[in-house]
């Protein structure tokens, strides 16, 4: 018996190990894919929120801009009073066309309108109450551009109270 020995031998099926051939390839293909989908959306949201950031800071800086032309109407429309009790239309015009310091790379469309007629009030609250004046309403709007194209509005209205002397 000893030309016959029966030791256990594993025979590797030819047939399975062509079929499995290539299978690594296609689950490393399978994965790079994945992680590439992953990456693209990561990129587009990050680029999402890059822009959300930048177009909220433009809106803020426009905002402050626009707020700081408002202010300066403001201060000119208020200095009209200081000499005059009815400002003309060139007194307005030069609020209108006054330049906002600091604020060059903006463009300024700065409005000043009488929204009613004079009309006479008894004055109803603040240190003349009770003391008859003739009331002007006044409308200051400025539309704020910055140079990528947005846009703010401001409204303020305003209303001028003119007291006569006699009444002190």
């Amino acid at each position: 018996k000893a030309g016959n020995t029966s030791e256990f031998c594993p025979v590797q099926n030819l047939n399975d190990s062509k079929a499995e051939r290539g299978t690594a390839i296609v689950i490393a293909i399978f994965v790079l894919a994945l992680l590439s989908v992953f990456v693209a959306v990561a990129l587009t949201r990050t680029t999402s929120e890059a822009l959300a950031v930048s177009n909220e800071t433009a809106e803020g800086r426009t905002f402050y801009a626009a707020q700081a032309s408002l202010e300066m109407m403001t201060r000119n429309f208020n200095k009209i009073f200081e000499t005059k009790l009815n400002p003309t239309d060139s007194d307005l015009n030069n609020v209108r066309n006054a330049a906002v310091p600091e604020h060059a790379d903006y463009d300024f469309n700065q409005e000043i309108n009488r929204t009613s007629t004079s009309s006479a009030v008894i004055l109803s609250s603040g240190p003349y109450a009770g003391l008859f004046a003739l009331r002007d309403n006044w409308r200051l709007r400025t539309t704020t551009t910055d140079q990528r194209g947005v846009q703010v509005q401001l409204t303020r209205n305003v209303l001028n109270n003119r007291i006569p002397i006699f009444q002190f």
